[in-house]
C-alpha cells in the first residue's frame, strides 16, 4: 500500500488512476488524506478518487467526501461532483448495512438538503430520500420485531 501511494503523485493518466483503483480494492484507509487531495484534480483523477473513497468507507473518507461536498464550489466539473455525490450515497449505504443508521441517516439529510428544489439534482434527492425512509424504518438493534 505504502509504495503504490507514494506512487501514485509520480505517474500520469491511466496509471493513476490504475493505481487509485488498488488503493480501492485494498481498501487502504492510509490513502485517505491523498484521495481527498486528488479530488480537485483533472476529472479523471478526481472522479477516481472519489469513488475511491467511496469504497474505503472509513470515518476519514466519509468524512473528506462531506467535507468536499460542503464547499459547495460552482466550479466542481460535473463529472466530479456527481462521483462525490456517489461516493457518499455507497458509504450511506455500507454504514446502513453495518446497523450504524443514524450516521447513514445523517448523510442521507445532508444529501437531500443541498439537493432540494435543484430539478437537475432530482435523482440525488430521490436517492436521499429512498435512504432517509429506510433508515427512518430501521429497527435499532435489539428491538422486537
Amino acid at each position: 500500500g505504502a509504495a503504490i501511494r507514494a506512487a501514485v503523485t509520480n505517474v500520469q493518466g491511466d496509471l493513476t488512476i490504475g493505481m487509485i483503483s488498488s488503493l480501492a480494492g485494498r481498501r487502504d484507509a492510509a490513502a485517505v488524506p491523498l484521495l481527498a487531495s486528488l479530488l480537485t484534480a483533472a476529472p479523471p483523477t478526481a472522479v477516481a478518487a472519489a469513488g475511491a473513497l467511496g469504497r474505503i468507507g472509513s470515518p476519514e473518507a466519509i468524512k473528506a467526501l462531506d467535507a468536499f461536498a460542503a464547499g459547495g464550489d460552482a466550479a466542481v466539473p460535473a463529472a466530479v461532483r456527481a462521483a462525490v455525490v456517489d461516493a457518499r450515497l455507497a458509504n450511506a449505504e455500507a454504514l446502513l448495512g453495518a446497523g450504524r443508521a443514524a450516521d447513514a441517516l445523517a448523510i442521507y439529510r445532508s444529501l437531500a438538503k443541498a439537493a432540494a428544489g435543484k430539478p437537475a439534482d432530482k435523482w440525488i434527492e430521490l436517492a436521499a430520500t429512498r435512504g432517509i425512509a429506510v433508515c427512518l424504518d430501521t429497527k435499532p438493534a435489539g428491538s422486537a420485531s
